[in-house]
């Protein structure tokens, strides 16, 4: 889609500024990890990429639009919190137990 706004002479893509809200890996990464990684660059990505397309409707999106990024981000941030709780009871032999039970 952007290469299609760029051959129309529209202006270069913008550099994201939600780049800052994309965590780092931790150390050891597993593809769980890197999954939430790579979906908040791609969540990214599209909010920038939804500003712009408002910038050039000169007008907002429908309202599902953006329920449906928030809701995006919202599993997101469920799958990275229950990986930290995660990491953390691997990292603390009294609760290892907890997550050894679930599989």
């Amino acid at each position: 889609a952007e290469s299609d706004l760029m051959s129309y002479g529209y202006p270069p893509p913008m550099r994201s500024s939600f780049h800052g809200l994309v965590p780092r890996l931790p150390p050891n990464p597993t593809r769980v990890d890197k999954l939430i990684v790579d979906q908040f660059r791609e969540h990214c990505k599209m909010e920038a990429f939804v500003s712009r397309l408002e910038r050039l409707r000169r007008a907002p999106l429908p309202p599902e639009v953006e329920t449906a990024l928030q809701r995006w981000l919202s599993a997101i941030k469920a799958v990275q919190a229950t990986r930290q709780e995660e990491r953390e009871a691997m990292a603390d032999p009294a609760r290892r137990g907890q997550w050894d039970e679930r599989g």
